[in-house]
């Protein structure tokens, strides 16, 4: 199970991704849930999104307004946007919350407010203020949205996606999806895509590589050589290595 950093983080994330709507959070029904669209925006992990939203909620700083809709109450008083008469419904409910919290977990929700500075909120409003980007005919994510994408699942994967995505919104004469970056990453998930599955390609291949150069270092030492070191070497067993290996970036490289 995570710890506190990686709720604090998750927490973080969520105030920023509601910034635009302040403070609230919305399911758009993409997701199986509302746990599990906020995890694929989040990036994060859906069972760690679970426990903050727990926890969240049980210390009234997350507010459910109906099946669809979240609030998040600390943020519009982070910002500086808080009406009066709000402000004091939400101390009012504060108040209520902490005379029944436990006194050792309220130092816990103070230092996660503490976490959230102004240059990550100034830095969120530049992100949301990006324009999106029009790929192939129809869908529409911003450049960093796109190179998150590359980042998670490779550049063939992303790429692939956006297209089954264009050819769907094609076929369907209109578009069905709010959020083409969350879609994605939805079909992802669904079609049980792994992470970075480009890069580790990569990392595979120079491993074999590294390894290659062992083998072929190995058969240029003399016998007399694993004599003084105590050690023996089957040159015939290790032929084979490198000859499978050279196969096998062979056919890697094509």
């Amino acid at each position: 199970m995570a710890g506190g950093d990686t709720y604090t983080i998750i927490y973080l994330k969520m105030l920023l991704l509601s910034l635009k709507n302040e403070g609230k959070l919305f399911f758009d029904n993409i997701g199986d849930d509302f746990v599990d669209e906020l995890s694929l925006e989040l990036d994060e992990d859906v069972d760690n999104t679970k426990m903050t939203l727990s926890y969240l909620q049980s210390k009234g700083l997350l507010e459910i307004v109906s099946d669809n809709k979240y609030h998040l109450s600390e943020l519009p008083e982070m910002i500086g946007s808080e009406s009066p008469s709000a402000s004091r419904v939400r101390r009012h409910r504060k108040n209520k919350k902490e005379q029944k919290a436990l006194q050792s977990n309220s130092d816990e929700t103070e230092s996660n407010k503490k976490v959230t500075t102004e240059k990550e909120i100034e830095k969120e409003i530049d992100i949301e203020r990006e324009e999106k980007l029009t790929f192939l005919d129809n869908v529409l994510l911003k450049e960093s949205e796109y190179n998150r994408l590359i980042d998670k699942y490779g550049k063939t994967n992303t790429d692939s996606k956006i297209e089954d995505l264009d050819t769907y919104i094609s076929n369907k004469g209109k578009n069905p999806y709010k959020d083409h970056n969350k879609t994605i990453r939805n079909w992802m998930k669904k079609d049980n895509i792994k992470k970075k599955t480009e890069k580790d390609n990569e990392e595979k291949r120079n491993e074999m590589i590294d390894r290659l150069q062992d083998l072929i270092g190995s058969l240029e030492l003399p016998d007399d050589y694993y004599k003084q070191m105590g050690k023996s070497i089957n040159r015939e067993e290790v032929q084979k290595e490198i000859d499978s290996l050279e196969q096998q970036l062979r056919i890697n490289k094509g």
